[in-house]
């Protein structure tokens, strides 16, 4: 099974690709995470360098899942018609058990980086109900993306992203529970809109740039 991963892995997935992509989108999430922090400093609201380096990786990561699941650009979303192909869709929440798992098996992989960062903002994303509806988000963007562009568009993908991104949070605790000092609480900021949702604005700042690049560069 672990050879079929590798495999699998390979095969789908474009390291140079997803390369490519963190260098494109990297320099905007910069800047935009620049400007967080000027208007963090003048409202007197945390944002440490912490935080700073984990919504950098946040989205640099979200930029090789996109990438990894080849998402169409921007002109495709709006431009491309639509055209309905069973084939494409698949609704049946048992697929995954009666086709070839290593796939499902990638899509739980895939999404225990998210289980792991997330958490790492504070106590915000450490609600299990929390962080599976934001993977689900993710992953739901993702499936929908991808009926414009010829990939299926399978529930069960959503259902093993949130598998992975609650397994990460498993994961999470234990790498807590392990490493971090006692007495130690996270500081959320509470007082700003902007500050209080950096890491969805972050997610679907990723998004769009990812989406636009073609038009960019």
């Amino acid at each position: 099974m672990l050879n079929r991963l590798v495999y699998v892995f390979s095969a789908n997935f474009d390291i140079q690709a997803m390369a490519k992509g963190c260098v494109q989108t990297a320099p905007f999430i910069f800047a935009a995470l620049i400007l967080i922090a000027v208007y963090a400093k003048r409202v007197g609201a945390r944002f440490n360098a912490r935080k700073f380096i984990l919504l950098f990786l946040l989205s640099m990561y979200t930029v090789a899942v996109f990438t990894a699941t080849d998402i169409p650009d921007i002109r495709e979303l709006v431009f491309d018609p639509y055209e309905y192909r069973p084939n494409e869709l698949y609704l049946d929440p048992l697929r995954m058990f009666k086709h070839d798992r290593s796939s499902y098996l990638l899509n739980i992989v895939l999404f225990i980086p998210y289980g792991i960062l997330l958490p790492a903002f504070g106590n915000k994303f450490r609600n299990p109900l929390r962080l599976g509806s934001t993977a689900a988000l993710i992953s739901l963007t993702i499936e929908l993306c991808q009926l414009k562009n010829r990939r299926t568009t399978d529930v069960c993908d959503l259902m093993t992203n949130v598998l992975g991104a609650i397994l990460g949070l498993i994961l999470f605790w234990i790498l807590k529970s392990i490493f971090s000092r006692r007495g130690s609480k996270s500081v959320e900021n509470r007082d700003s809109f902007i500050l209080r949702h950096s890491i969805e604005i972050i997610l679907i700042l990723t998004f769009l740039i990812y989406i636009s690049l073609p038009l960019i560069y």
